[in-house]
């Protein structure tokens, strides 16, 4: 069994860190007889050293819980593991603070109950990721540095993600939106406010690193939206309407950005009806600068794919030059061979009958 697989090794990697500590606590005195000896046992020595676990240790393990069928078992083991690797970075063993852990927990708890027939998971799986994001937060302030493991923008992707799974409760759907804008216009902030416009996030200033916005924060935005609101495209009530413009709201920022990805495109085409959808993207090729940040799913063309046959250069605001009077006679030229072709081929039925009719004369 994978999982069973998984806690072993990790184990055992948590245990040669604890035993590393205690040994080089116990041994500081006898630095230079521990490397004459160590130096003089090189050779001989064929034993293989544990490896300290890090932070991708923890979340591969964490990530493995997917697989148990006891769904509560899987929360109580990744609460566990989520202690451990704290219990470790709170003791120094941790060489590189990562918020990847609490990462792959919300993530686990995403796949396991985002989609759950059982609308009561549902509902509480907002409270569980946020309570993993209590947890960093605890962890930073804890340790009193800003940088030393803050939340990144896969730790608020998450919860936006989180927060787009819909239980089918009004009420829960409304705490659900409010936490969604609070983290989004967070995020928004952030990224406006990088001055340096390097697109790192970091404003030059050393003591303080910002949290970079991506594609799928604006994809789980729009997916919030529209689950928790009323968006039908072949309606056009007040709150359809509303909500329309939210998600439209959504993606001109994500445009402005660049973070235009294949299922930001198709958020919006799904909530849109075809004149409302064209009329905000256009018909053909997307600009350059709407999809250069994209990490994930890449879209060129307005109808989701990344080229071929039959694309062309139209572009919302973008002027196309010769292209279009070249496309016009290549395809004349291409008709006319065609009309030509069945001509021929007319005329030589023609003759094979006036040929046929003289023989039998």
């Amino acid at each position: 069994m994978i999982f069973a697989k998984a806690r072993i090794l990790l184990d055992g990697m948590i245990d040669s860190a604890k035993s590393s500590k205690s040994r080089s606590g116990a041994n500081k005195k006898n630095d230079t007889s521990l490397l004459a000896s160590s130096s003089s046992s090189t050779s001989t020595s064929t034993s293989c050293p544990v490896p300290h676990p890090d932070a991708q240790s923890f979340a591969y393990y964490i990530q493995t819980l997917y697989l148990l069928h006891d769904r509560e078992a899987a929360v109580e083991e990744a609460k566990r593991v989520l202690g451990l690797y704290e219990s470790l970075l709170r003791a120094d063993l941790i060489d590189v603070p990562s918020p990847k852990p609490h990462n792959a927990c919300m993530e686990t708890y995403v796949r396991m109950f985002g989609r759950d027939k059982d609308k009561t998971n549902i509902s509480k799986l907002m409270d569980m990721c946020s309570t993993v994001v209590s947890r960093l937060v605890k962890m930073t302030s804890v340790n009193g540095n800003d940088n030393f493991m803050n939340a990144d923008v896969h730790t608020w992707a998450l919860m936006l993600r989180a927060c787009a799974a819909d239980d089918g409760d009004d009420i829960n759907r409304i705490e659900r939106m409010e936490v969604a804008e609070s983290v989004y216009n967070e995020l928004i902030m952030d990224d406006d406010n990088d001055e340096d416009g390097d697109g790192d996030g970091d404003d030059g200033d050393d003591n303080h690193v910002k949290t970079k916005i991506n594609d799928k924060c604006f994809f789980y935005m729009m997916k919030c939206i529209a689950n928790n609101t009323n968006t039908d495209a072949k309606t056009n009530d007040s709150d359809s309407e509303n909500a329309k413009e939210q998600i439209k709201g959504v993606f001109q920022q994500a445009c402005k950005g660049g973070f235009v990805s294949a299922d930001v495109l198709q958020m919006l085409r799904l909530t849109m009806s075809e004149d409302e959808f064209e009329d905000i993207v256009g018909d053909g090729r997307l600009a350059d600068d709407w999809v250069v940040n994209v990490t994930s799913g890449v879209a060129l063309y307005t109808d989701g794919s990344t080229g071929g046959e039959g694309k062309n250069a139209r572009r919302k605001g973008k002027s196309t030059s010769d292209w279009a009077k070249k496309q016009r006679v290549k395809g004349e030229r291409i008709r006319a061979g065609k009309e030509a072709k069945v001509e021929r081929k007319r005329l030589k039925k023609v003759r094979e009958q006036k040929a046929s009719s003289s023989r039998r004369r």
